[in-house]
């Protein structure tokens, strides 16, 4: 059985695009393959004009992943320490940290040890060092699934802010409903497939809150 089977979709910027579907229908998938963690065995993927395979690190300059259970902060380190050391690493001005922490509604907590966060603060911490790199392009892979209702809204307005900022976001989800009405577009697979891909313009100027 193929993981992606087919799948044409063309997301254009400043977009939010939802890739809905249940588990195993290849919304992950898509989104690791256009960010370079996995190779197609068989057609090809642009991202900003460069090919996933032939240009992955062009890719890898204006793509950012976040996935749920990311387990690759130190647990020792602050919540600040942690994006410092990955903005050091990709020489991210050191005062783009406290921005970041702030935009996703953790500056109160920047100095705790990420140890003692909570699934939902990681989830946001991930988000926030996902920010730092101004990425044109953002995935998200289940973004929701350990947020509250508080944490929930303060990512949909990063969502918002990043597509009105011109960057194009993906965002997978079981439920359409979590974006709360921030989206343009929602692609559903199933098996690998698309099998329906909608403008949700109408929809969403309807629940957007």
């Amino acid at each position: 059985m193929l993981a992606l089977d087919g799948v044409t979709v063309s997301v254009p910027s400043g977009t939010v695009c939802a890739l809905v579907g249940r588990n195993g229908s290849g919304k992950s998938t898509l989104l690791r393959v256009l960010a370079t963690l996995v190779l197609p065995d068989g057609g090809s993927a642009l991202v900003e004009g460069h090919d996933v395979v032939d240009d992955d690190v062009a890719v890898r300059r204006c793509v950012a992943l976040v996935t749920a259970d990311d387990r690759s902060f130190s647990l020792r380190l602050t919540g600040r320490e942690n994006l410092e050391l990955f903005a050091g690493l990709h020489g991210v001005p050191g005062d783009a940290v406290g921005e970041v922490l702030a935009r996703v509604d953790l500056a109160g907590a920047a100095g705790d040890v990420y140890a003692t966060y909570s699934s939902g603060m990681r989830q946001r911490l991930a988000l926030a060092r996902a920010l730092l790199t101004q990425p044109s392009v953002l995935l998200l892979d289940e973004p929701f699934r350990a947020l509250d209702e508080v944490s929930a809204d303060t990512l949909r307005s990063v969502i918002a802010a990043a597509a009105e900022g011109g960057a194009t976001v993906l965002v997978a989800t079981h439920h359409l409903e979590e974006l709360g009405g921030r989206c343009d577009r929602a692609v559903r697979l199933e098996a690998g497939r698309v099998v329906a891909d909608d403008d949700l313009a109408g929809w969403c100027a309807e629940v957007a809150p």
